[in-house]
């Protein structure tokens, strides 16, 4: 089932190439005070419009579930990786260098590294780099230089940065970047195509929907996520992508089936009406509970979602939790590739911490 697959078979048509990845995210802009402001706005308007849905199954169950109600301020939500929100895609023990996040307060600013922390960090990341790498080249090797063109980091969201070489180029990368970058583009070797419309469930801040958007230009994506996250994705996306991120969070919005990136809320997913053929997730679906995980599952075969690439763990870790096997939207689609991504090694609880990657192919 693990067969290398031959990029000799595969079309890549639709691709940017990297250096057009490099050029756009050298086209990143901060976001204008008036912008951060309207961001703001609909983050202090999030309560009123959440309130009718809240017993409907996209609620999260366990530590998800206080995701709703973080201070959130200009300068906070401007520098969201160097505050302490719970990971929001980042793990905050290892992007935030926190020794003991348990000792931090919400929206509390993360304090100077230690010298021994930051060379840990330092000379993980281009370990890391190498490792993601490798996992896209043997998966499709003509895809290998668009790993590293989206490792690059163009904005100030924290973490330790290193460089990462690209032909006779050099890309600034972070730690965080150095381990998600190879996500869009094996997503793309996997499926063998490019998708034309995706959607991310759980999306955090908003880095793989950046990717794919960087990735693949002409792919519609959709991003859905818990009510304090979209906030975040909103603002780092359309620090790369500006009007080409609709916002459908608020009552007032809409779906938008032409815009190049929707923020759904998950209460909203019913009215994406355009089919949906591929559709991914990132260590999201182990947090949920069976009703989590029927809630989305209806929405992915609603959309007619024929390819699901998903890395979570291999067993749950909660009593609510599910492990990857039991998920009950499995029963539609069939499990085409599968490899461990993580693990601990053998001990009683290694199940519990072991990681795949999964494609599921209906």
């Amino acid at each position: 089932m693990n067969d290398p697959i031959s990029p000799s078979h595969i079309a890549f048509q639709g691709l940017a190439d990297p250096q057009a990845i490099l050029d756009a995210q050298g086209a990143h802009t901060p976001l204008s005070e008036q912008s951060v402001e309207e961001i703001l706005a609909c983050h202090r308007a999030l309560g009123s419009a959440v309130s009718p849905h809240l017993a409907e199954g996209w609620r999260p169950a366990g530590v998800e579930a206080n995701k709703f109600d973080y201070p959130l301020t200009s300068e906070s939500l401007r520098r969201f990786a160097a505050h302490y929100f719970l990971s929001i895609g980042f793990e905050s023990l290892n992007d935030h260098l926190v020794e003991d996040s348990d000792a931090l307060e919400a929206g509390a600013p993360v304090p100077t590294p230690s010298a021994k922390a930051l060379a840990w960090y330092e000379a993980r990341t281009l370990e890391w780099g190498s490792a993601e790498a490798t996992r896209v080249n043997r998966i499709t090797p003509d895809l290998v230089p668009h790993v590293l063109a989206l490792m690059n980091e163009p904005a100030e969201i924290g973490g330790v940065f290193g460089s990462v070489a690209l032909g006779d180029l050099q890309v600034r990368t972070s730690f965080h970047a150095a381990r998600v970058s190879w996500r869009a583009p094996a997503l793309v070797g996997l499926l063998k195509r490019v998708p034309d419309r995706l959607v991310e469930i759980g999306g955090g801040h908003g880095r793989f929907i950046r990717d794919m958007a960087l990735l693949s230009p002409a792919t519609r994506l959709v991003l859905t996520d818990l009510p304090f996250n979209m906030i975040i994705a909103l603002r780092y996306l359309r620090e790369y992508f500006g009007g080409d991120v609709n916002r459908c969070i608020l009552p007032e919005d809409g779906f938008d089936p032409s815009a190049r990136i929707n923020i759904v809320a998950p209460w909203r997913l019913g009215e994406v009406t355009e089919p949906v053929d591929a559709a991914a997730n990132f260590l999201s679906f182990q947090h949920m509970d069976a009703v989590n995980l029927a809630y989305y599952g209806d929405h992915i075969r609603r959309l007619g979602v024929r390819s699901l690439l998903h890395v979570n763990r291999t067993d749950g870790r909660w009593s609510h939790e599910m492990g990857i096997d039991d998920y009950p939207f499995r029963d539609g689609f069939k499990s085409v590739f599968r490899e461990p991504v993580w693990g601990v090694g053998a001990s009683a609880d290694a199940a519990q911490h072991t990681i795949d990657l999964e494609l599921l192919e209906a």
